[in-house]
Parts: structure tokens; sequence; C-alpha cells
């Protein structure tokens, strides 16, 4: 009789939980707004040369009978698949990273004043 292997993909699901988790706790403490800058262009640019070689590395190294390698079409779909990918992904980590953050604007408000004719005004800063 054959032992059967443990259960590994319960523990991986679990482990892959935890950290979404973990990271959108973490990322919704972040309060500052920024400004998408070159910064995130940049992130996006390198996010798709990462995940396109990742994705042909990938395809590369998948075989289906273990004696010939993924058609062409799997290739193209998996550097394509990891280019997209690897540039949101370096979008956002670019523009969080070093894109400035905006400053705050300065607000003003008028008030009519009906028994006056000319109107009062107060400037406030935005916090």
């Amino acid at each position: 009789m054959r032992t059967k292997d443990g259960p590994y993909l319960a523990p991986a699901l679990i482990a892959a939980a935890m950290m979404l988790a973990m990271t959108c706790a973490g990322c919704t403490s972040m309060n500052t707004e920024r400004e998408w800058g070159a910064c995130a262009g940049i992130g996006a640019l390198v996010g798709g040369l990462g995940g396109a070689a990742s994705g042909l590395a990938i395809a590369d190294n998948t075989h289906g009978s273990h004696r010939e390698q993924a058609p062409e079409a799997y290739a193209y779909g998996y550097s394509f698949g990891g280019a997209a990918v690897g540039a949101i992904v370096g979008a956002v980590v670019g523009h969080e990273i070093c894109d400035p953050e905006e400053q705050p604007r300065s607000v003003t408000y008028y008030r009519s004043n009906a028994s006056s004719t000319s109107s009062t005004s107060s400037t406030y800063s935005n916090p």
C-alpha cells in the first residue's frame, strides 16, 4: 500500500490569504496622496520587462510531457501576461516609492451677506 503525501495546497492557500490580508491592512494605513509622475512610468517599464522575462522563463521551463517544450503560443501568452502583471505592479510600487506627495491646497470660501453689498471671504488651509 502506497502512502499519500500530506496536503501541501491548504497551507499554501492559507499563507497566501494571510499575506494578502497583511498587505491590504498595511496599505490602508497609508493616507498620503501622491501625484502620478515619472517614477510610476519607470516602475511600469521595469516591471513589464521583468514580468515578460519571467513569463518567458516559465514557458521555457514548463514541459507538458517532460520531453518537448511548450508551443510558441504558450510562450507568447506567458510573456504578455507576465508583462501586464509586472507593469501594473511596477507602476504602483514606483508610484509609492518616489513620486512626490501632493501639497495641501488652499481653499477659499465666499459668503454673501444679504444685508451688505460687500462679500466677506475667509481662507482655510486644507489639512
